[in-house]
C-alpha cells in the first residue's frame, strides 16, 4: 500500500497504539456455561472452555505504557476490513 500513514514494520519492533496485527492468536472462553461441580473437576472444566483462535486485530493500549512498561496486558480491539473497493493487503 502506498500511503504516507501506512508502514510495514518487523515482528521484532515493539508494539504501538494503532499497529495492525494479522492472525493473532488470541484466547477466549467457548460460547455457553461452564459447569464445574467439585475442586478436582474445575482446572479440567476451565481448560475445556477455553478456545484459541487467530484473528485481526489492532493494539488499542497507549504507545507510552507500552514504551514504559506501565501494563500487564495489552488491550486488543478486532480488525474487520472494509471491501468497498478499496485496496487493501498486508
Amino acid at each position: 500500500m502506498n500511503q504516507p500513514w501506512y508502514a510495514l514494520v518487523p515482528a521484532q519492533a515493539p508494539l504501538d497504539q494503532g499497529d495492525l496485527i494479522v492472525d493473532c492468536p488470541v484466547v477466549s472462553w467457548r460460547e455457553g456455561p461452564v459447569s464445574i461441580h467439585g475442586n478436582t473437576e474445575a482446572l479440567l472444566r476451565l481448560n475445556e472452555a477455553v478456545e484459541v483462535t487467530q484473528m485481526d486485530v489492532v493494539v488499542i493500549t497507549q504507545t507510552c505504557d507500552l514504551a514504559q512498561n506501565k501494563v500487564r496486558y495489552v488491550i486488543l480491539c478486532p480488525h474487520y476490513a472494509l471491501r468497498c473497493g478499496l485496496p487493501y493487503s498486508v
